[in-house]
């Protein structure tokens, strides 16, 4: 998704060939791969997510602020008010772009909430971060993480994507087509007419900033699998540092190349960013629930989660395609990429496959696979207090048992986050068909950037707060080396 949207916006701010893009992309962070590991992973993170972050505010400060052809978040509110008079949105509340009643985008939350679901619980890289993290700030950690990510697509789409609309209203923008706006350059366009060639570099930068972090850990993923779940369980197990360490590097290249080959496939087909965000929950989410099942049952069944995985995903294509044919008669790019074929192939994905897990679990014996070894285990607690446990147990249950209160907090924090952010409010604004008012929206404007404020103050500062002792160490390391010696 992000090489094939990053190279849509690289060749229309630069006129970089779309092909070249896709292969230059992944070549950038192939080759830096080639120093670094998890840890390098973390950084380039914290770098490039502060960075994206800071350019989100630029725009939202130029647009409600300074810039001419907007400059408040009162003259946003009557550009979009006057656009909506004259082109109403269906299926929205009054045909309004004020408002978040709309039945598009109900469905559109929900393709996302299931997409997301998937890409979180199959991504390795997340797994391999929450493991390399200190257990004591895995929860905390996640919880920053996943508010400050918000501001993302809360603030962006606040502020460029209303300000496309807001141009087109004001004479300055031509309107974007389907195609256009399906490949994600709403924001490219926008970007270059507000603040010129500024706004192009900048939108430049936050691109191949999100694809560098996101193809960097997607390729350190792919190679801890390959290395230790491939080459070292099954082909070499006696393998030492330098071997796995080659076996590394030749997964880097194989997988940066196999990402440019199957994006240039997609796209030389007509599949575009947009499709593929509203199609990866078909091909995704039917392992949320088994693999849910999985960590937290004690019934489970190795065979019942798998079944479960592809009945869902069978499920789930099924559908997709048997909608698309049953809505506009053919199978095609544009027929399957339609919101109804790709709601209902979401949900199938995501409802048989758990069903199947759930009633197979159900009826399964508690599984023995792990060992019952007598072991004494340390376990640092949030309070960094050590329990000692000497008993026959699950080493699975032993860490439950001394993570307790990380274990409370994430579940009800995560569950009643989930609750008031993608149900409750979203509920009400469409089931009060409530259309904002000026001062209503002033405050939306607000908060938006609020939150990013505050999340690019927890992205920049929080990290280094944390790591001062760290920090402290190495610049005190760095001045004794270039202290005159006695």
């Amino acid at each position: 998704m992000l090489l094939i949207g990053g190279s849509a916006v690289l060749n229309v701010l630069s006129g970089v060939d779309f092909y070249i893009s896709l292969f230059l992309l992944p070549f950038c962070v192939v080759i830096y791969k080639f120093i670094g590991g998890v840890k390098e992973t973390f950084i380039v993170d914290y770098v490039n997510s502060t960075v994206i972050l800071i350019i989100i505010l630029y725009f939202a400060f130029v647009v409600y602020g300074s810039s001419s052809y907007i400059g408040s978040p009162y003259k946003m509110y009557n550009l979009l008010v006057n656009f909506s008079s004259q082109n109403e949105v269906s299926g929205n509340e009054g045909g309004s772009y004020v408002t978040l009643s709309s039945s598009q985008g109900l469905q559109f939350g929900i393709i996302s909430t299931i997409g997301n679901f998937g890409t979180i619980f199959v991504d390795n890289a997340y797994w391999q971060r929450a493991i390399a993290v200190r257990t004591s700030s895995t929860v905390k950690a996640c919880l920053i993480g996943g508010l400050s990510w918000f501001a993302i697509p809360f603030t962006l789409a606040t502020t460029m994507g209303l300000s496309g609309i807001a141009l087109v209203e004001d004479g300055r923008m031509n309107p974007l087509n389907d195609e256009e706006l399906s490949a994600g350059l709403v924001l490219p366009t926008t970007a270059a007419i507000l603040l010129g060639k500024t706004g192009a570099i900048a939108v430049l930068v936050l691109v191949f900033m999100a694809v560098m972090s996101a193809t960097s850990a997607e390729l350190v993923s792919i190679s801890s699998i390959y290395t230790y779940d491939i080459y070292v369980t099954y082909i070499n197990e006696n393998a030492d540092e330098d071997q796995i360490n080659t076996q590394s590097y030749h997964s880097y290249i194989v997988s940066g190349i196999a990402m440019s080959v199957i994006s240039s496939i997609l796209h030389y087909i007509g599949v575009d960013l947009g499709y593929m965000y509203l199609f990866m929950g078909i091909i995704t989410s039917p392992a949320v629930i088994p693999i849910f099942i999985t960590l937290t049952c004690d019934k489970k069944n190795f065979y019942g989660v798998i079944i479960a995985t592809i009945l869902g995903l069978v499920s789930g294509i099924s559908v997709w395609l048997g909608v698309a044919i049953y809505s506009f008669g053919e199978i095609s790019i544009k027929s399957t990429g339609s919101n109804n074929p790709m709601l209902y192939g979401n949900l199938a994905s995501i409802t048989v496959s758990g069903i199947v897990a759930i009633i197979w679990s159900l009826f399964s014996s508690p599984s023995h696979e792990l060992r019952k070894v007598k072991q004494v285990l340390e376990i640092q607690t949030n309070d960094d207090v050590y329990i000692r446990h000497e008993t026959y147990q699950d080493p699975l249950e032993q860490n439950f048992l001394g993570l307790k209160k990380a274990f409370k907090c994430a579940i009800w924090s995560s569950v009643i986050l989930t609750i008031i952010l993608a149900f409750v409010i979203p509920l009400i604004m469409i089931k009060s068909k409530y259309i904002f008012t000026e001062e209503v929206f002033v405050f939306w404007v607000v908060l938006a950037i609020l939150w990013a404020i505050i999340s690019t103050c927890a992205i920049l500062i929080y990290p280094l707060y944390e790591s001062r002792k760290c920090i402290s160490k190495v610049i005190k390391g760095i001045i004794s080396e270039f202290k005159p010696k006695k």
